[in-house]
């Protein structure tokens, strides 16, 4: 996984397919963020991030 500065997201075709995996937490890592929408948003983005804590902490016991 890479964090890039300024970027547009853009899916190139056929390229969505990959969406389901990346909505999927890989072991104790919850990935978040508007790249997993349709429809990217800051606040959808802002959302993504709370629930991945959310669901670290409940894998954390807290």
């Amino acid at each position: 996984m890479r964090r890039h500065r300024r970027v547009v997201p853009f899916w190139a075709p056929r390229r969505r397919e990959s969406l389901p995996t990346l909505r999927n937490p890989w072991g104790p890592v919850h990935p978040a963020g508007d790249y997993q929408l349709a429809m990217p948003s800051l606040a959808d983005a802002a959302t993504s991030g709370e629930n991945a804590a959310r669901a670290v902490l409940a894998g954390l016991g807290r």
